[in-house]
Order: C-alpha cells, then sequence, then structure tokens
C-alpha cells in the first residue's frame, strides 16, 4: 500500500483498497483527509474511522467535523492523528468495517476502523542498515485549468464601470478596496516636491497611457506564489535480531520547502522498536515513537458563516491558492520601479508578497509515545495480552503580524464603512 512520495499516511489509502473514499481537502501538510469506509453510517454525525497503530488506539489531537476540516482555519494544520507517523516504518494496513471493528474496538469504530502495524525487526536475522530517500516535485497550477479573465477582459470591464461613473475619483480611491483605479486616483493627488509635478498628469493621454499598463501586466499569479518545489523523506533503518530479541529501529527527516512562497514543513521522525522473547510461552514488547514538527503557514483568520449569501467570509484571507483565483490578473506584484506595488485592501495598503512576509504562522508538533506489550501462552490455542499505551502530544501556534502587515495598517486606519 507504500505509495511513493506520498508521505502523509491518510492519503496513502485513496485508490487502494475497495469501498474506502478518500477526499483531500487540503494539500496542506497536517490537514487529515476525510474517510469514509464503505459509506457513512451517518447524515450529519462524525463519519471519521478509527485510527489504530501497532494494537493501540492513535487519537486525534483536535476532534473536526468534516466541515471543519474543509474549512481551512489554522486547527486544521493539526487535525491529522498519524501526521507523526513515518510511511516507511509501517508493514501493512488492513481496513475493518461493520461487525468486525465494532467486535475489536467497539462503539468508537462504528465507521471503521484503519489498522496499522509498524515494521519489526526478524529472529535470528543479521543486522541490516538501510537508508532510502523519497524525492517528488509538484507542478506549479496554471490559468488553463480555469475559467477566469485575463488582464484585457478586466480592464475593458472597468473602463465600462468608469463610463457608468462607478469608479468615480471623488469617492473610489476612499473605498475599502481598490486597484488599478485606485492606483492612477492616487497617484493623480499625490504631489512630488522634488519634481514640482504630480505623480501622474490628469488627462486623458496620461490616464489611458497608465491603465494601458494594467491592460497588458496579465500577472500569473500562480508563478509569482508557486514554485516547483522538490520534497525529500529520508529513511535511516536498522533491523535484525537474534534467537531470543529482535529490534527495529529507524530515523526519519522529512523536508519540504513548500509549494506556496508561504509554507515550508521540517519533521523529524524516530522509531524504536524491540522484542524479547523470555521464554518460549511468554513474549515482551517495547515500542517508542516520536516526532518533532516544525511548519510555516500563511496567517489565517477562522472563517465565518455568512447567513446573507449563504457561504463563509474571511478576514484578510492571503491563502495563496485563494488569492491567485479571485484577485484581478490586471494587479502587479512589482512596479515600474521594480519595488511592491501597493494597492487598497481594508482601507490599507497592500502587497501579497509583502503580506505574506509579514503575516504567518509558526507551528511546532511534539508528539512521542512509549508501548508495551505482553504475551502468554496459557495452554494450547488460549494465550493472555496486555497492550499498555502513553502518547504525549504538544503542540503550539503562534500568529505574527508585523508592523507592515496589511493587518496592521487595517486597524490604524480604523474604518468600517
Amino acid at each position: 500500500i507504500k505509495q511513493d512520495g506520498v508521505v502523509d499516511v491518510g492519503r496513502m489509502l485513496e485508490g487502494r483498497s475497495a469501498g474506502v473514499n478518500v477526499q483531500n481537502l487540503s494539500g496542506t501538510f497536517g490537514t487529515s483527509p476525510k474517510i469514509t469506509i464503505r459509506g457513512g453510517s451517518s447524515i450529519f454525525g462524525d463519519t471519521k474511522p478509527l485510527w489504530v497503530v501497532d494494537g493501540a488506539v492513535q487519537e486525534e489531537v483536535v476532534n473536526l467535523s468534516f466541515e471543519q476540516l474543509a474549512s481551512g482555519d489554522a486547527s486544521t494544520l493539526i487535525s491529522s492523528a498519524i501526521s507523526g507517523l513515518n510511511a516507511n516504518d509501517i508493514e501493512s494496513i488492513e481496513i475493518l468495517k461493520d461487525a468486525s471493528a465494532l467486535s475489536l474496538y467497539g462503539a468508537r469504530a462504528l465507521n471503521g476502523a484503519v489498522i496499522i502495524t509498524t515494521k519489526s525487526g526478524k529472529r535470528n536475522v543479521k543486522t541490516q542498515l538501510s537508508y532510502q530517500l523519497e524525492e517528488s516535485v509538484r507542478m506549479i497550477p496554471n490559468y488553463a485549468q480555469f475559467d477566469l479573465m485575463n488582464s484585457q477582459e478586466t480592464m475593458s470591464v472597468y473602463r465600462e464601470l468608469e463610463q457608468k461613473g462607478y469608479l468615480d475619483p471623488a469617492t473610489y480611491p476612499a473605498a475599502q478596496q481598490g486597484g488599478a483605479y485606485h492606483i492612477m486616483y492616487r497617484n493623480t493627488d499625490t504631489y512630488n516636491p522634488a519634481t514640482g509635478r504630480f505623480l501622474l498628469q490628469n488627462s486623458p493621454e496620461a490616464r489611458n497611457a497608465f491603465l494601458r499598463k494594467y491592460e497588458y501586466a496579465n500577472t500569473d499569479w500562480f508563478k509569482t506564489l508557486f514554485r516547483p518545489s522538490l520534497t525529500q523523506n529520508h529513511t535511516l533503518s536498522l533491523s535484525g535480531g537474534g534467537e531470543n530479541t529482535t529490534i527495529y529501529s529507524s530515523l526519519g527527516f522529512f523536508v519540504d520547502p513548500g509549494w506556496t512562497i508561504a509554507d515550508r514543513v521540517h519533521r523529524v521522525t524516530g522509531n524504536l522498536k524491540t522484542t524479547y522473547n523470555l521464554s518460549p510461552k511468554v513474549k515482551i514488547g517495547v515500542l517508542t515513537q516520536g516526532s518533532i514538527r516544525t511548519q510555516k503557514a500563511p496567517g489565517t483568520y477562522n472563517r465565518t458563516a455568512n447567513t446573507v449569501s449563504g457561504g463563509y467570509d474571511r478576514d484578510f484571507d492571503i491563502n495563496p491558492f485563494s488569492y491567485a483565483l479571485n484577485t484581478s490578473r490586471a494587479l502587479r506584484p512589482y512596479g515600474d520601479d521594480g519595488k511592491y506595488e501597493y494597492y487598497s485592501y481594508n482601507y490599507a495598503p497592500m502587497n501579497i508578497l509583502n503580506e505574506l512576509a509579514n503575516n504567518y504562522m509558526d507551528l511546532n508538533v511534539l508528539e512521542y509515545k512509549i508501548q508495551g506489550d505482553l504475551e502468554i501462552k496459557l495452554a494450547k490455542g488460549l494465550k493472555y495480552n496486555f497492550l499498555g499505551s502513553v502518547r504525549h502530544v504538544k503542540s503550539s501556534n503562534e500568529h505574527s503580524m508585523r508592523e507592515n502587515s496589511n493587518v496592521v495598517g487595517a486597524y490604524r486606519a480604523n474604518r468600517t464603512t
């Protein structure tokens, strides 16, 4: 079931087992996909399966509904119960549904269970040291996949709005949002003492020449905000065993420089699994797993429901994919002088490149698990098993909004209409 290049264990299930439906709600690392096994057991309730790793139930760090998983809120970054598990340490995955899952794990497995067994050492096998490297490249999205207006079509609509009086120079510069026309009106109203002139002459010829630059801009926001990043997953493992003991240990390092200029993920995983055969009838196993993840993501606020439109709104939404789809291609990231070009958003200057550098989240996740199991063969066909597991997860999320961000500028503007 292992898929090269797929780091998230939950996404490895996609298309690999009959009756298992996997929907990737977000491409961001750490977010859980929507998984249903042979149809949902509830219309409005939770239909997520139960995760079981080496016999112990793996609880989610935060319990989110499917609607919350699709929200894009910051809490979704830690929604996956198995984001700290190295896929290269997995020996097998078994999917249980209905009576088989209920009989083993009770009512919690009503929606099915995903049983994961990690690798173990083999008895009477020489110690083996192996190294595995997986590299994958993600391509940049392009506008050919979407039906959106180019900059010429956008400016023709703006021109029609101007002719109908909707972009009046007396009121439009004070609007909450403003693009090419806002920049033009700002320049015609800004006096430069060094030259003794306004930044833009207020004449039809000068205005038309100025707007022509935006008509031909046709900015590709996907190329501006995305990059064909190379992700790497390194795994160094040691396995072997003697007459009465077995051992498997691994050290993994995953690095993702980010599909967008605003993302970055580093994760280190460690695994140590030993088995001791004290006698032909008694066996003890000890498992220690841990992971450390540092992640950077664009700053975000929780979305809110819009009761008027029936949709959702999010203040200061700078998600790169959403921005590339919803921002006019007539806008430019850089001006004629090669510096950032700012338009108006929330009554404050806005440039997406500057905003992503000054409005971001730093996520840190520390996770470790210690597990022990005991097996005693009491008689032929009868044995006693005991398993105890302790798991600890500590996460912190720091949302930084620097002085030059649009968020701070909007609060400084202190305007609501």
